[in-house]
């Protein structure tokens, strides 16, 4: 499962922090798409834990950078058996990261009204949540070969948002 995977790579991070030379208290997660998804549930989603993992290894990420995120998956038909378990929508606590979601006003994929959901719930628990929408766009529009224009305009804005943030 790409949830274990994800969270197997996050707790292989901090266990190896001091070679890597990373603070784990300013690590950051994002991801566009599924990506988005997985650095959301890597947060959220508990359980789902490799076998082989140390699970007394913490998975606290200081900040989530989200392009088109999957938040609401209950009710995708290859997660439909895990319905809200596996979606971060369902799943935000007290503690979340400060998230950056970024996204288009005319994705079909994630609606806009559940990125405002997601922001609206990590607001009323108490962390910061900041929602970008760019206008005229759909699903994956942050992507290179879909808009340079927009690829600039989102790397920008993450790198200013961690600056300002870390």
């Amino acid at each position: 499962v790409s949830l274990m995977d994800a969270k197997s790579a996050y707790r292989w991070v901090v266990k190896n922090a001091d070679i890597l030379n990373i603070d784990v208290e300013r690590i950051a997660v994002g991801g566009g798409s599924a990506g988005g998804y997985l650095a959301a549930a890597v947060a959220t989603v508990p359980g789902f834990n490799d076998k082989g993992d140390e699970v007394s290894i913490e998975i606290k990420p200081k900040h989530l950078l989200l392009l088109n995120p999957l938040l609401d998956v209950s009710k995708n038909r290859v997660n439909k058996p895990y319905g809200e378990l596996m979606s971060p929508l369902h799943n935000v606590v007290e503690g979340h990261p400060a998230t950056l979601i970024m996204t288009g006003d005319k994705d079909k994929v994630t609606p806009l009204s559940v990125a405002e959901k997601y922001r609206d719930k990590v607001i009323e628990l108490g962390s910061p949540a900041r929602l970008v929408v760019y206008q005229n766009a759909g699903h994956g529009f942050f992507n290179y070969k879909k808009s340079s224009a927009f690829f600039i305009e989102t790397t920008l804005l993450m790198s200013e948002y961690l600056e300002a943030e870390l």
